[in-house]
Order: structure tokens, then C-alpha cells, then sequence
């Protein structure tokens, strides 16, 4: 009889900003071990899964916030990953200079 040992391999939460043409999410990705998020996108499915997520529209305003948001991979028109270092305050200001 052979023992086979499962290897179990985690997969990695990454917290992101996700910007499509109508709305902005913040939430979290799973991202496999040593994977590259652009990796992640290619090879995703139609839909991308981003949980704790917080919905809101271009404006800045709070729409939703949920465990669970499905997010249509060709609407993604920008992904920035967040960092312990990344003000999200500059994210959602805008300056317009005349």
C-alpha cells in the first residue's frame, strides 16, 4: 500500500483597485503562489471573483459593500494592486489645472 501525500497549495488573497468604465472596486483576489496578477487576468474566466468588496461609482460614493462580487473581465479597464504604502485618498481625487 502507498501513501500519497496531498500537496496543498493556497492560493494568496492580493488586495486590489479595480476601475471599469462605470465603477470602482476594492476588494481582493485570489492569486496563486509566485503568480502575476496580469497572468491572473489572461487566464481568467469572463468573470473575476473579488471578495470583501466595496463597490463605488466614479464620483467616489459608497454604492455597496459585500463578501462576494463578480466583476466582468472585459470591463476591467484598470487594476492597481494596494499596498500597505498606497493612499487610496490620491486615488479618488481629481485636480483640474487650467
Amino acid at each position: 500500500m502507498s501513501d500519497k501525500k496531498s500537496i496543498s497549495i493556497k492560493p494568496i488573497d492580493k488586495e486590489v483597485y479595480i476601475m471599469t468604465g462605470h465603477y470602482r472596486v476594492k476588494g481582493f483576489i485570489s492569486l496563486m503562489p509566485n503568480e502575476r496578477q496580469t497572468d491572473y487576468l489572461l487566464n481568467a474566466r469572463p468573470f473575476v471573483a473579488v471578495t470583501n468588496a466595496e463597490l463605488f461609482d466614479h464620483s467616489g460614493c459608497e454604492l455597496l459593500k459585500v463578501p462576494f462580487l463578480n466583476v466582468h473581465r472585459d470591463h476591467i479597464e484598470v487594476i492597481v494592486p494596494i499596498a500597505q504604502d498606497t493612499d487610496l485618498d490620491e486615488l479618488n481625487t481629481c485636480q483640474i489645472v487650467l
